[in-house]
């Protein structure tokens, strides 16, 4: 069984400066006053920083500001997820982010090469007051990037104003290529963009090389706008031959 690392609902487990490699394990009940309630990845001072995580549960943590579990922060910050890892019941309590945020340049990847063992990533019942309910990026050059065969990405049940499942503002935005398979479900956004929501010149979403999406019973609350997908104020989607996108009954 994976050892349980306890924050006690007071403290965040890692700030990253340099690498950080987790395996087998779960972080409970991390707080921080600031951003990154388990993790804060910071690459803003010349350094670079990543965290690699294989089979972590991120759980029941809480960010003030942004990033309920992570925050990757600046240009060579990078986390990279593994397979088997799940990020559930995080919070950004007042602004973006419920269970990761990225900004200020900062990356996450969720990738497999051919031959390699599935990747299998799970975003649930993660909240932000804000934009983002399972992830959120900003800031020039800050990017998310999934790809590959193997790689499968499961994100229900999160909540946000913005963007119930991923919400992206001024940033480089999200590639989701080679193959790789994302499910937005049953996602809420009180104000636009039910599972996704893009603002800002620049930013985009890419669908490429045969990666396959599928929106099923995002919701988007009020009087906005996409129930499964909002862009807005310059962003773009570029869907490209051998990509599929669905949407099922997403209102």
């Amino acid at each position: 069984n994976p050892a349980t690392i306890s924050g006690g609902d007071s403290t965040r487990h890692f700030r990253v400066f340099g690498e950080l490699h987790l395996e087998n394990i779960v972080l409970a009940y991390g707080f921080s006053g600031n951003n990154g309630g388990a993790i804060l990845i910071q690459a803003e001072m010349g350094n670079a920083a990543s965290a690699r995580l294989l089979r972590v549960a991120i759980l029941d943590c809480e960010a003030h500001l942004n990033g309920g579990g992570v925050s990757v922060e600046g240009k060579n910050a990078t986390l990279i997820l593994e397979d088997g890892v799940s990020l559930e019941r995080n919070v950004a309590k007042t602004k973006n982010g419920g269970a990761i945020y990225i900004t200020n340049g900062g990356k996450t990847e969720i990738t497999s090469q051919a031959g390699a063992p599935p990747t299998r990533v799970k975003g649930q019942n993660n909240i932000a007051e804000g934009a983002g309910g399972c992830i959120a990026i900003d800031m020039a050059g800050s990017e998310l990037i999934i790809g590959g065969r193997g790689v499968s990405i499961d994100l229900n049940h999160n909540t946000a104003t913005a963007g119930g499942g991923i919400a992206v503002t001024d940033a480089l935005g999200v590639t989701i290529e080679k193959g790789a398979y994302v499910s937005f479900t049953q996602n809420i956004a009180s104000g636009m963009g039910g599972a996704f929501f893009l603002q800002g010149q620049g930013t985009r979403l890419m669908v490429q090389g045969g990666a396959n999406i599928i929106f099923t019973k995002n919701e988007m609350q009020q009087a906005g706008f996409g129930g499964a997908l909002a862009a807005f104020v310059g962003a773009s989607v570029a869907i490209t031959s051998g990509a599929v996108v669905s949407f099922i009954e997403n209102v």
